[in-house]
């Protein structure tokens, strides 16, 4: 199961890769147990630090090395970790997912933090040397509002490029409401600047809509790319306790 999962992830990855025009992976070779290893810096400005739990395979003539199970490759101020990683040597590129636990759960999902910037996705490729990243289904928290997207491209600067996002104010899980843009530009401690959008409400598409906008997008409960199921959980019990206590 978990070699067929392995194998699904593999395949995702070259979609995405194909569809961004990033770059192609290969796979196989030989394993060892949990490893700590140093990648030369022969063509990085600094070394590049990676580390598994489970094994660590090497592919010699293609330069690249593949991570099993809390996967950690580091460099400069950039950590990534997942369940999965390949990291491609020869092009500076690191290609990282989840993993299937025995229940069939995904766990581990790729998480990229860059200084203050942390980034979660399903499914997370970048680039050690241009700073740019491809991420797939991601969930974010961005100043007091929530993003969710299919697809986000990062350039070096730390602008988030969303397609087919939501942005929305209310905390719960499944929001009651929310503004649906078909694109979206997402600069940190700044703005978010959306393309043609139109408010939803419980899941009814209304008239509503505007050619463009904008959204202030500065710090305040939490700011960055990340998993939000846990965040608005916490948040919505929060507001139900002080509701109740009102009452």
């Amino acid at each position: 199961m978990q070699a067929k999962y392995i194998n699904k992830v593999v395949f995702s990855i070259l979609v995405l890769i194909s569809q961004s025009g990033i770059g192609q992976i290969l796979s196989d070779s030989t394993s060892n147990d949990t490893i700590s290893k140093k990648v030369s810096k022969n063509v990085l400005d600094s070394k590049v630090d990676y580390v598994s739990d489970d094994s660590i395979r090497f592919e010699v003539s293609t330069q690249k090395v593949f991570l099993f199970t809390k996967a950690k490759v580091n460099y400069e101020d950039v950590e990534l970790k997942a369940g999965y990683i390949v990291l491609d040597m020869e092009n500076n590129m690191v290609l990282a997912a989840g993993r299937k636990d025995s229940a069939g759960k995904i766990i581990e999902k790729p998480e990229l933090t860059q200084g203050e910037q942390k980034t979660e996705a399903d499914t997370i490729i970048y680039n050690f040397k241009t700073r740019r990243g491809l991420m797939k289904y991601i969930q974010t928290v961005q100043g007091e509002g929530f993003i969710t997207a299919t697809v986000a491209k990062k350039d070096s600067n730390d602008i988030y490029y969303i397609k087919n996002g939501k942005y929305t104010t209310c905390d719960a899980d499944h929001p009651h409401f929310y503004i649906h843009m078909t694109k979206m530009k997402v600069i940190p401690d700044d703005k978010i600047v959306t393309g043609p959008a139109y408010l939803v409400l419980a899941d009814v598409p209304t008239p509503l809509a505007i050619p463009f906008g904008f959204f202030p997008n500065k710090k305040g409960r939490s700011s960055g790319i990340q998993n939000t199921e846990s965040n608005r959980r916490k948040y919505c019990c929060g507001n139900m306790e002080q509701t109740a206590s009102k009452n």
